[in-house]
């Protein structure tokens, strides 16, 4: 695959996806836009097509899967802070609890 079809494959997903060349290497493209950062090698030597997404390790893929990886929301952080403020919260409240008991 060359950069000017994974451009236009991009470009005609919509929802304001672009693709990247990235400079420092020919063999590294990028889908900018979506709510994350996916990293695109198209041709590897060993796996093929191949993708990271928001810097997590590498997996093989296809254009299809590296767009909706681009569109996926990305976990909200503010999400697992909550559960652990709440799970020390617990054991707070349950050490007070138990030394006062005892």
């Amino acid at each position: 695959m060359d950069f000017e079809t994974f451009k236009h494959l991009v470009n005609s997903s919509g929802g304001g996806l672009s693709a990247r060349r990235c400079a420092s290497s020919t063999g590294h493209w990028q889908i900018c836009g979506g709510d994350r950062l996916v990293n695109v090698w198209p041709e590897t030597k060993k796996r093929g097509f191949v993708m990271q997404l928001d810097g997590d390790e590498s997996q093989p893929g296809n254009v299809g899967q590296a767009i909706r990886l681009a569109r996926s929301k990305p976990l909200d952080g503010k999400t697992e802070q909550t559960l652990v403020v709440q799970v020390g919260l617990c054991r707070t409240v349950f050490g007070v609890f138990w030394r006062w008991f005892w």
